[in-house]
């Protein structure tokens, strides 16, 4: 929220109308009391409504300070559109990095958030915001610590420890970082994942996640420095799941592979950037057979280039055409039969090569 100066006077505000037109902008429903006395500003209330279910409440109090303002702010905002998501970003008056993150959340629509945020004016306090709420189908709680001010959040060290549980989860924190590839799957069933994220956000960021749910269970350890060119996620991967179908929802990359039903445990180097991930020194029981190896999926367009280096220590024909098979429900059906086991070889249908114009 932008710091204006606090008049040397003791002031009171005070402003209630059903409708406020500002400079390309429409308010509705507008409640505002604001009061100024011995340099502290208190807000009571702040209310207002506009287009597209946006909705933002406001109250708190900032006091000055040798270096700056303190105080507590505690806000509750929605938003159904991107338009009105927009609309909230402005008005929070968010730094333009912070306001570029927040342009990726139309997949987590609408959205309900109520947050609190504690100001610390002088460097070597702490700073803390709390938000809590729902993005679309999804539950976050999120708590973020600062050593030092808001103002200068890259610069200092941060302590982040983020929630999010629901069916989208996987698909809100890859938009939010920028690490989506476009080909994460929505899950059909709800999941949890849990970050942990310490160090300086202009450097490098330590990150340790849990993800799990039904039949899953998956762990990395690794890093990312938000500010190099291609901004990189890489760490080590654990994972256990009866359905690789599951595992596939959550990672981007792994959509275009037939894993349904097939049991997986095993670890591995993992890179996920934008548009690509990659796997290197896998060592992990995929169903039946032992894998080991290296396997790269990128992005380009509607289209997905997977290229791999893989010892198996069990492979059927079966195997190798599922990502063909995969195309079409009926075959994928069918993929999914031969991987659980069962002697069906071929779909009834025949194979189609056009799939191969989006497998390379």
């Amino acid at each position: 929220v932008q710091q204006a100066a606090i008049p040397p006077l003791d002031t009171k505000i005070s402003l209630r109308t059903g409708e406020l037109i500002a400079p390309g902008r429409r308010y509705r429903n507008v409640a505002a009391e604001i009061e100024f006395n011995s340099g502290v500003m208190r807000v009571p209330l702040l209310q207002l409504e506009g287009d597209g279910g946006a909705s933002l409440e406001i109250d708190g109090d900032l006091q000055p300070d040798t270096v700056g303002r303190k105080g507590t702010i505690r806000a509750v905002a929605t938003a159904a559109t991107p338009a009105a998501l927009a609309l909230i970003t402005e008005l929070l008056d968010l730094p333009p990095d912070l306001a570029r993150t927040a342009e990726r959340l139309p997949a987590a629509l609408p959205l309900r958030l109520a947050g609190t945020l504690k100001l610390a004016a002088a460097e070597k306090s702490t700073s803390e915001l709390v938000i809590d709420g729902d993005l679309a189908s999804t539950r976050l709680s999120a708590t973020v610590r600062l050593d030092g001010t808001p103002q200068n959040w890259r610069a200092v060290p941060l302590d982040a420890a983020i929630t999010l549980a629901g069916p989208e989860a996987s698909r809100i924190l890859a938009a939010v970082t920028g690490l989506d590839s476009g080909a994460l799957a929505k899950s059909k069933d709800a999941h949890t994942i849990r970050l942990n994220v310490t160090g300086n956000a202009k450097s490098r960021l330590a990150v340790n996640g849990l993800a799990e749910g039904a039949n899953l269970k998956l762990a990395l350890a690794g890093s990312i420095e938000p500010e190099a060119r291609e901004p990189a996620l890489t760490g080590d991967l654990t994972v256990t799941t009866s359905d690789g179908g599951r595992l596939a929802a959550l990672l981007p990359g792994l959509s275009r592979i037939a894993l349904a039903t097939t049991p997986i445990a095993g670890a591995a180097r993992v890179v996920i950037g934008p548009n690509r991930t990659e796997f290197h020194d896998i060592s992990a029981k995929v169903g039946a057979s032992m894998v080991a190896g290296a396997l790269r999926s990128e992005a380009a367009g509607t289209a997905t280039r997977i290229d791999g280096n893989l010892k198996v220590s069990t492979l059927r024909v079966a195997h190798l055409l599922a990502p063909l098979l995969l195309q079409r429900s009926e075959a994928a059906s069918q993929a999914a039969a031969i991987l659980s086991g069962q002697s069906v070889i071929w779909p009834d249908e025949q194979l189609d090569l056009a799939v191969l114009d989006t497998v390379s």
